[in-house]
């Protein structure tokens, strides 16, 4: 009888797993941009859910294959971690921590137009096992085994103060921000024979008095998309401004780029899509749910913390065709 119970049992058990409900498999991304449908000309949060998750998202860069990305997550202990995202067999990966980020502050990330090497910002020390310093600007180089050491790239690019947001023309002008008397302003340094010369800050028609940070300079050089806060026409928070470069090669003033980009909050961290098509940039703004928005439950609470719109940092995307209006003639 004992038996019998017990056969009974088990083909009972069999028949709740086998047509029990099942769970459904976790969908492959294929495509280009992590599967994700282009934006026009209203900026739209980049995968939200995926990688805009509410974390803190920020720093976007993407190798010019097309095949592998960086972005970098800010924590609550005001560092960042630089994520690392791939392709592998036209199949997107989960994002990971990069191999070399993880125990320093590490952000904003910018590949060479070549995809050999990954610049970034990092307070990493020079001598692994000593207490971070002020943040530098680091590069690491990619080979056919994975990313080699992080390399210091020394003087006259990095100081005893803090220098942020490496950019890079294809003939590699570099652009970065660095003190400048009480606040930050944006310079260039061309690299010649394998090292960077003094750098240069730019003239008034990019720089203020309110501080310039985060310049992304456009690969032919032609134009510059940055970050400034208290000017005048900003929006609040800190504004996205654009200049080109007029026929004499000088720097046309500087253009707030109105709320097609900017919001009340602060908008920055622009990177260029390698294809040129699609401008992405961080921002804080909020979604209505939460600015506007009732609250009628701890669900509701706990999906609005955790979803992109939060008020932290969320990476968004928009069209570059754009951008042409903001030339003046």
């Amino acid at each position: 009888m004992l038996l019998r119970l017990s056969l009974i049992i088990m083909i009972i058990s069999l028949l709740i797993i086998c047509c029990g409900p099942k769970e459904e498999p976790v969908p492959l991304i294929t495509g280009d941009y992590y599967g994700q449908i282009p934006p026009d000309i209203t900026a739209r949060v980049f995968a939200p859910g995926a990688i805009c998750d509410g974390l803190g998202n920020r720093d976007m860069a993407i190798h010019p294959n097309g095949d592998k990305f960086f972005y970098s997550i800010w924590l609550p202990t005001r560092s960042g971690v630089l994520m690392q995202v791939d392709k592998i067999d036209s199949v997107w990966q989960e994002p990971i921590v990069a191999p070399f980020s993880g125990k320093y502050s590490d952000l904003e990330p910018f590949f060479t137009h070549d995809g050999r090497r990954l610049y970034f910002a990092s307070n990493r020390p020079m001598k692994d096992g000593d207490p971070p310093k002020d943040y530098d600007i680091w590069y690491v180089e990619l080979c056919d085994a994975g990313w080699k050491e992080p390399v210091n790239v020394g003087k006259p690019i990095n100081t005893p103060g803090n220098e942020f947001y490496p950019t890079l023309t294809t003939d590699n002008v570099m652009y970065f921000t660095a003190p400048h008397k009480k606040s930050e302003a944006i310079y260039k340094s061309k690299m010649v024979g394998g090292k960077f010369n003094k750098p240069k800050r730019l003239s008034y028609a990019i720089n203020s008095a309110h501080g310039e940070f985060n310049s992304m300079i456009s690969p032919d050089g032609s134009f510059l998309i940055f970050s400034s806060f208290g000017r005048e026409d900003d929006h609040g928070g800190g504004d996205l401004y654009i200049s080109f470069k007029d026929d004499d090669g000088d720097w046309q003033k500087a253009v707030n780029m109105g709320d097609t980009f900017n919001s009340t909050r602060l908008d920055y961290c622009p990177a260029l899509s390698p294809d040129g098509k699609y401008l992405f940039f961080a921002s804080s703004r909020m979604s209505p749910e939460l600015a506007d928005g009732v609250l009628k439950s701890y669900s509701d609470v706990v999906n609005v913390l955790n979803s992109p719109g939060n008020g932290g940092d969320d990476i968004y995307w928009i069209s570059t065709s754009t951008l042409e209006r903001f030339k003046q003639k």
